[in-house]
């Protein structure tokens, strides 16, 4: 029974290096690829050999308001925990008012994120003001209102590839005074 401890401690310390240098990563990588398991590629995940990116929320704000529609930008901050780089490719999303489907789109700016490092990405997005204003209608304009950004991110996670990271998140914004204006209501 101690052999069989002392084995799986010596398999655990090796990954522990494995996460610090490098070369090692690449050497264990290589030795799995090789090994022609299908199920390499789902151990490394499980095993934290290779981790999914984390994704937060730092900032929700309207940046202006025009004619064409409302102008808004989530901020968000991108950790890569592994110890290559990653690239997102670009991201998907939908935005929600009061539960209501106001827009949907893509957004395609390719990014390198560090390895063990993080990086802020900037996702804007134009809002159709007479559809936010339709939703919003029952409420008082000019008071917090509901909203939620489902994103996903397309990212490419070294050996594993192709990933996408789902981003969920929920606040609560005020709908301008200015949209009460008839121009708004045609």
């Amino acid at each position: 029974m101690a052999i069989f401890s002392s084995e799986v401690n010596a398999k655990t310390e090796l990954w522990g290096k494995a996460m610090l240098n490098p070369r090692l990563f690449y050497t264990l990588i290589f030795a799995i690829l090789l090994s022609g398991c299908s199920q390499a590629v789902n151990m490394m995940v499980r095993s934290g050999v290779v981790e999914r990116p984390e994704v937060k929320v730092l900032d929700a704000q309207v940046i202006g308001a025009g004619l064409d529609g409302l102008k808004m930008e989530f901020k968000l901050d991108i950790y890569n925990p592994n110890p290559i780089a990653i690239d997102l490719d670009g991201m998907s999303y939908e935005f929600e008012v009061n539960d209501e489907l106001i827009v949907s789109g893509t957004h395609v700016d390719p990014v390198q994120i560090p390895a063990k490092a993080s990086s802020q990405v900037v996702l804007p997005m134009t809002v159709n003001i007479k559809q936010l204003f339709n939703t919003v209608s029952a409420f008082n304009l000019g008071q917090e209102t509901n909203y939620r950004l489902n994103a996903r991110m397309q990212m490419r996670l070294p050996v594993v590839g192709a990933t996408t990271v789902p981003v969920v998140h929920k606040g609560q914004f005020e709908i301008p005074r200015i949209l009460t204006s008839p121009l708004f209501r045609q």
